[in-house]
């Protein structure tokens, strides 16, 4: 994940989101998973240590409500032990309640 003068890249469109006015910002992980998909970001793959890094401040500061927005950034990693701490809550997919769809 790309800092420039010390505030990552994704903190920067956080506030240009919020200089355009816009109240939601929803941003969806990255990562290379072998599908179709992967071609739409490019040659962007962040690794899962720089995103934990970057998720680990910008979600303080999401908790500590210092945006004027509501950011939605998803975790994507956890600790084995905390995944077998909390499986239901970890299995929970939106697709299979029919939530969401995909084309």
């Amino acid at each position: 994940m790309t800092k420039e003068d010390d505030i990552y890249v994704i903190e920067k469109m956080i506030i240009f989101a919020e200089d355009l006015g816009i109240s939601h910002i929803n941003f969806h992980d990255l990562f290379k998973a072998g599908v179709p998909m992967d071609t739409l970001t490019g040659n962007f793959a962040p690794t899962p240590e720089d995103w934990v890094l970057m998720y680990t401040e910008i979600s303080k500061k999401i908790t500590n409500n210092e945006f004027k927005i509501d950011v939605k950034l998803p975790q994507c990693f956890i600790e084995q032990t905390e995944f077998e701490q909390t499986q239901t809550y970890y299995r929970y997919y939106p697709r299979n309640l029919g939530e969401i769809v995909m084309f």
